[in-house]
């Protein structure tokens, strides 16, 4: 297998404990990032990375990345015109890493879906707001960066492969 990012999460309105369903789908990821593994979670959202350093080597771009204490980012792909979309941000946010993924949260948390048009790359996202209680996720228009989802009463599943379900336990026919 190439080896990129992974990407997974659950996201639970029953808010039941889902934290060993997520570090399995994360775990099934580890392949695609062999460099660092990072987790975030609440009552009601699960979300994981697997990540392979490329752009920023630091810490500083470890995901899921978060903004505010509200929005949570774990993040695939690449954006190849970040830095140019870095400079127009810049007089709204101070940046604390080199990397492209912070750009990404803080263009998502200033023009919201309006910001997929102003993006150029390969990506696969989740989006979490913690306040509202939302999921964003998209992928580029082209499907180079997979994004898979599941949806099973109020439980809803995303991930970067199937078999992230399948060590969930979800029986895909």
């Amino acid at each position: 297998n190439k080896q990129m990012c992974g990407i997974a999460g659950v996201i639970d309105f029953n808010k039941n404990n889902r934290i060993h369903t997520l570090r399995k789908m994360n775990f099934s990821l580890k392949h695609r990032g062999p460099d660092d593994s990072g987790e975030w979670f609440s009552k009601t959202a699960y979300i994981a990375h697997r990540r392979l350093k490329i752009i920023d080597l630091s810490d500083r771009s470890k995901q899921p990345m978060t903004l505010n204490n509200r929005y949570v980012l774990t993040y695939n792909g690449e954006i190849y015109n970040y830095k140019e979309l870095k400079k127009h941000l810049l007089n709204k946010y101070v940046f604390k890493s080199k990397g492209d993924t912070e750009v990404l949260l803080k263009l998502l948390h200033c023009y919201k879906e309006k910001a997929l048009q102003k993006i150029e790359g390969m990506f696969a996202f989740a989006l979490w707001d913690e306040k509202r209680k939302e999921l964003f996720a998209a992928r580029d228009p082209f499907g180079i960066k997979p994004f898979y989802f599941y949806k099973n009463k109020n439980v809803f599943y995303f991930a970067s492969e199937i078999k992230a379900f399948k060590a969930a336990g979800i029986k895909i026919k």
